[in-house]
């Protein structure tokens, strides 16, 4: 009995040497994330359309191509027609890794001159190399979070590192 009196002892004693208030723990540190600005191109609308063509005649077509091809993105005898719809206009371009989609839409992530981050909703349009059209939602001088994206939340403060813009297409 006295040993189990002892043993409970030293437990209640290992317990309260862990609740000792002590010095509180290091501030986590402000995650670094790469910003850049909105490019701005001239992009055109188009729409697609899809038809499907049977030939009268057999017409034999090879098509030439650098590199392998790992899959074939259509079916025989259909062809996808695209349609520029009205001349190409001025548009804010972002990289498709900085949009985010939740419930609400697609968003981006913004980090304000005090470094603290906001979310924007935008309206997309067209992607053109890698970079997508937006519509609504952000402005040219906006510095969006184009790496580090998983590291932000709104409200949050970052540390932002600028990046050069990437090259956009002609809209094409």
């Amino acid at each position: 009995m006295p040993t189990l009196r002892l043993l409970a002892f030293l437990l209640l004693l290992l317990a309260l040497a862990g609740c000792r208030r002590g010095s509180a723990p290091p501030p986590t540190p402000t995650p670094q994330v790469t910003v850049a600005r909105p490019v701005q191109r001239d992009i055109t609308d188009f729409r697609d359309f899809t038809g499907r063509i049977d030939a009268v005649e057999t017409v034999e077509i090879r098509a030439r191509v650098k590199g392998f091809l790992q899959k074939i993105h259509f079916k025989e005898g259909v062809v996808v027609v695209r349609v520029p719809i009205g001349k190409a206009k001025p548009r804010l371009l972002v990289p498709e890794e900085a949009l985010g989609v939740d419930q609400r839409g697609r968003f981006v992530l913004v980090v304000a001159e005090d470094g603290t981050v906001e979310q924007r909703l935008v309206k997309t349009g067209a992607t053109v190399k890698g970079l997508v059209a937006v519509e609504e939602g952000l402005k040219a001088e906006d510095r969006v979070i184009v790496n580090g994206v998983q590291k932000a939340r709104p409200g949050a403060k970052v540390e932002a590192r600028e990046e050069t813009p990437r090259a956009g297409g002609s809209g094409s």
